[in-house]
């Protein structure tokens, strides 16, 4: 009985023991053994061997090491030689065979034993043994004490690549160390591919206007964030488009003869120009990354075949024509000893491609909502292409990620890309539309992504969950998983279309990025869970790391606040709308609340994008918060009166009458106006649908001609005010704006809008029909149509010199 009790109090013991060694390593080890009964301790000072000779990168590796072990007062003496220390990084030239090491993973694999004498970690490669020296640095740092339990732990990754594509073109450009960061980070949870997504944010010695005020990379920060990489076992792989969202480049004069048409995103394939222009621009890229492989792009490709391309689609097809430009591409790399990544999206749109481009091209394969399976896994597997899976962190609609699109999206793809032979996984941040959402919230989607590449099959988010944000904030999990259950519940999806949206519109009508939910129910949800900021407070209180994480935190915290008190405003604006008696000076005080806290917010959130980003393109940011302000004086204005009114730009919109199926693709219309005494001041605002160029009395003024696009930048030069007082003479006037089309519509049209003010009179102008119009110069003038357009477009403030702004 004795030995029995003794037995049971020595395996409670043990058991005790265990759970307090209960080690949460991210990503999961394939292989773990643990034996708590037997423990090895961290002396104050440790001697550590490793491999001068051989060991590549060991500055990384022994900074790391002997960081983590500062972190528990323990000191490192590094040495090289044979003889074995307390702590031994050992490269072999091979695994035991009992290990049952995959022979395509090898070069990762690491073999890490924790004895009571000692630590080893075996690799066959340099990677292989910072891959060992990071899951004992976790080990270390979870430990509670300075005693770790004897453990064995064999450890290899599930897919070749894991990593992440970072796209940088449309509004945050990192600062170099918050580049080096965010290389730093991934690469500690062990991914090792980091693909910047740079449309025209490199600086190119034979084109300096691409890129030019916009952050682009210098060569030497390039190099720079290239070598930092390499010496955290990160490969950095570029992608630069090659057909399509090239709207950044294409809207400037000097490029414009390379779209497909006036305002396209794409490239004109029937120019022999833009492949001049794309070897120029590819072989300078060639240089700064020394990378096997480049990634192309080429994905959403859509205005191909609808201007001076149309023919050629016409004469094939669009299979055809994509897959001829796709291999002038490819030879242009293999020329210059590139392996070839592009998107796989116009592929899958378009599958008569597989069988004209070459099956080396390895196949990223975007697809951003969660399912069980994903057809195009087994679409590209059954053609023997090799592919990579790509989620999303879903940085790219919300104020904070939709983490509950997001983690299912990147389980289950990487679930299935496993199943059908993927070589790995690429997991995507967007920018679009200004980029305004954080980028350090990305980390956390990243982390999730490289837990799933690495060992999917002990992938839970609630373990996940747990570890991380310990891990990340060096305490307690309680607190921040409050804030994130808070931020993930869908309920509280601030979308950037909502945020931003003229408050007299109501919200925005639900598509596919939003999650549906009736607009009260919404709105009461928010009210009812709303402990953000308290959370915060509670967090900065016990967080020993990532600090200027929480502030981020906080901001998104506060802007929540005030996206209620919109809504609190807009539903007394929508009962004003409908002729429903409402409290104006309760009105007054929630529109001068929603000022101050927005101009606030204006000047926090530049705070915070300037601690880790170029300060260019903070500027269509702080616009969207200008605007915003400006709103709500405007409604200010209104209230003072009583007198609510829709916002929305009265001009209507003009088109060449069309009686059949014909396209016609140009047209002019017309207005003639009499002035009678001297001109103060004329302004004058076009819109085109898509392209129109403006002559006032026979003299070219200016043009439109970008359309809607994921770039802020661009949609910033949709509406254009335009000053013609000098055109503009006594006596009769003729303007005359020549349109073009090229989709969407079957004849062209223009939307126009803007005051002359003489002496004795105002004269406003304004599209309707008494504009005339006709197709070519040999018609006559005829009558205009007038169109409904889904645009909602605000009107502007002509006293203000404000234009027009297209929501969203």
């Amino acid at each position: 009985m004795q030995k029995l009790l003794l037995l049971i109090a020595i395996s409670l013991n043990i058991l005790t023991f265990g759970q307090k060694m209960n080690y949460k390593i991210i990503p999961t080890p394939q292989k773990i053994k643990v034996n708590s009964n037997k423990i090895f301790t961290l002396k104050n000072e440790l001697t550590i061997n490793f491999d001068k000779k051989n060991l590549v990168n060991k500055s990384t590796i022994t900074k790391t090491l002997k960081s983590c072990l500062l972190n528990k007062n323990t000191m490192s003496n590094f040495q090289s030689d044979k003889e074995l220390a307390d702590i031994n990084l050992i490269l072999i030239t091979d695994f035991d065979s009992e290990l049952n090491i995959p022979k395509n993973f090898i070069e990762e694999a690491y073999h890490l034993e924790i004895s009571d004498k000692n630590i080893s970690v075996r690799a066959l490669t340099s990677k292989g043994i910072y891959y060992g020296v990071l899951t004992l640095c976790q080990i270390i740092e979870s430990a509670k004490s300075k005693k770790l339990a004897q453990l064995e732990i064999v450890d290899y990754p599930d897919m070749k690549f894991r990593g992440i594509s970072d796209d940088i073109s449309r509004g945050q450009v990192s600062t170099l160390k918050n580049f080096k960061r965010i290389i730093r980070f991934i690469s500690e949870y062990k991914m090792n591919t980091y693909m910047p997504y740079m449309e025209d944010l490199i600086q190119f010695d034979k084109y300096p206007e691409i890129g030019k005020g916009r952050g682009a990379l210098s060569k030497n920060e390039i190099k720079e964030i290239v070598k930092f990489a390499e010496e955290h076992f990160v490969e950095v792989i570029p992608i630069f488009q090659t057909l399509g969202h090239y709207e950044n480049i294409l809207s400037q004069s000097e490029f414009i003869e390379l779209a497909d048409w006036s305002g396209a995103a794409s490239l004109d394939v029937t120019n022999p120009k833009t492949y001049s222009f794309l070897e120029n621009l590819l072989k300078e890229i060639f240089e700064l990354f020394p990378s096997k492989y480049f990634h192309i792009g080429a994905d959403e490709s859509y205005d191909v075949g609808y201007g001076n391309s149309r023919k050629l689609v016409e004469e094939t097809d669009l299979a055809t024509v994509h897959a001829e430009h796709y291999k002038k591409v490819y030879d242009i790399c293999k020329e210059n000893g590139k392996e070839v990544m592009m998107y796989g999206d116009m592929i899958l749109d378009n599958p008569g491609i597989l069988d004209k481009i070459s099956d080396d091209i390895i196949i990223v394969n975007w697809k951003y909502f969660p399912r069980f399976n994903y057809t195009s896994t087994r679409t590209f597997n059954k053609h023997n292409f090799p592919y990579i899976v790509s989620p999303s962190v879903w940085n790219f609609n919300a104020a904070f990620p939709e983490n509950f699109l997001a983690v299912p999206n990147i389980q289950t793809f990487i679930e299935d890309g496993l199943r059908n032979n993927s070589l790995g996984m690429l997991n995507s941040s967007w920018g679009d539309y200004g980029a305004e959402t954080f980028r350090e919230y990305n980390l956390y989607g990243y982390a999730w992504s490289a837990q799933c590449a690495w060992n999917i099959a002990e992938s839970n988010i609630l373990s996940f969950n747990n570890s991380f944000f310990k891990q990340f904030f060096g305490t307690e999990p309680n607190s921040v998983k409050k804030i994130f259950d808070e931020l993930n519940n869908p309920v509280n999806q601030m979308v950037w279309n909502n945020v931003w949206r003229n408050p007299l519109l109501g919200y925005r009508k639900q598509d596919w990025r939003q999650y549906k939910f009736p607009e009260l129910s919404k709105f009461y949800g928010m009210l009812e869970n709303n402990e953000i900021l308290q959370n915060v407070n509670k967090l900065r209180r016990t967080a020993s790391k990532n600090k200027g994480f929480i502030d981020l935190l906080e901001f998104t915290g506060k802007l929540k606040n005030w996206f209620i008190l919109k809504q609190e405003a807009m539903i007394l604006l929508s009962d004003a709308l409908d002729s429903i008696e409402i409290d104006y000076e309760k009105l007054n005080n929630l529109v001068k609340q929603n000022i101050q806290i927005l101009t606030e917010l204006k000047t926090e959130y530049s705070t915070l994008w300037k601690r880790t980003n170029k300060e260019d393109n903070l500027w269509m940011i702080e616009d969207k918060f200008t605007r915003m302000i400006e709103n709500f004086e405007d409604i200010k204005k209104q209230a003072d009166k009583k007198n609510i009114r829709l916002p929305l730009l009265q001009s209507k919109w003009i088109y060449l009458p069309s009686n059949d199926e014909k396209f016609i693709w140009r047209a002019d219309f017309r207005k003639v106006l009499n002035i009678d005494d001297e001109i103060l001041k004329a302004q004058l605002q076009i819109i085109g649908h898509t392209f129109a160029r403006l002559f006032v009395n026979g003299k070219e003024i200016d043009s439109v001609y970008t359309k809607r696009s994921g770039s802020l930048w661009v949609e910033q030069q949709r509406v254009k005010l335009l000053d013609i007082k000098e055109y503009l003479c006594e006596g009769e006037n003729e303007i005359i704006l020549e349109a073009k089309n090229y989709y969407n519509q079957k004849t062209p049209g223009v939307n126009v809008y803007g005051r002359i003010i003489t002496e004795s009179d105002t004269i406003m102008i304004s599209s309707n029909e008494d504009w005339q119009v006709r197709e070519t110069s040999d018609d006559e003038w005829t009558k205009v149509e007038l169109r409904e357009n889904r645009l909602e477009i605000i009107e502007p403030d002509l006293d203000k010199n404000r234009k027009s702004w297209i929501e969203r």
